[in-house]
């Protein structure tokens, strides 16, 4: 397929306040306040949101990504071939997505079915699902956070990790505060680095 080539830039507003790129490569885009669309096969530098929403649609291909208080959502074949960071907001990737770097979100939870990943998926106070023949080449890591003490206290939600059978990681599982797992694949259950000893197991 060809791909779709245009530049877009921050001028280019639509009556929903989202930027959409078309008809040619694009360059970096930094945008406040406003969505992000990435048709199919179109091929961007770099994109930073605030307050606002990315979505790729299938076989883009992106450097980087970064968001701060949106989502991320990837379409199918999806290539970024450096990392992938949001803050206060999920991150979702579909089938055959490659990310050649790290993903990481703050208080987003990650969601990947069938991608391969060559570095770290890290969450600090979000979940993690992994589905599908998803590989993680790096570790798999729930940072320290500010959790309390008393975890039963309303209010405060344990990160929680899914794997399924026909994921491999390739690295660790590594817990840095609580987290309660569900793991079906006993190849990786029994490769968890417990850096915490309020790790909660619910295989």
């Amino acid at each position: 397929m060809p791909y779709l080539l245009a530049i877009l830039s921050l001028s280019t507003l639509l009556c929903n306040a989202e930027l959409i790129a078309s008809d040619k490569n694009l360059t970096t885009t930094d945008t406040i306040n406003q969505n992000i669309l990435v048709p199919a096969y179109s091929q961007i530098d770099s994109l930073h949101t605030i307050n606002g929403n990315i979505t790729l649609r299938s076989g883009v291909k992106v450097k980087q990504i970064n968001s701060v208080n949106g989502q991320i959502e990837g379409d199918t074949e999806l290539k970024v071939t450096a990392n992938i960071r949001s803050v206060n907001g999920n991150i979702r990737l579909a089938q055959g997505s490659v990310v050649q770097g790290s993903i990481s979100s703050i208080s987003g939870s990650i969601v990947l079915n069938n991608v391969l990943v060559t570095g770290n998926v890290t969450t600090y106070h979000g979940d993690i699902r992994l589905s599908g023949q998803t590989i993680i080449k790096g570790d798999i890591i729930i940072g320290a956070a500010n959790a309390p003490s008393n975890t039963s206290l309303v209010g405060y939600s344990m990160p929680t990790i899914w794997i399924s059978d026909e994921v491999q990681i390739l690295g660790s599982l590594v817990l840095l505060q609580p987290a309660e797992l569900h793991i079906t694949n006993a190849s990786i259950a029994t490769d968890i680095q417990y850096f915490t000893a309020r790790a909660h197991n619910t295989f």
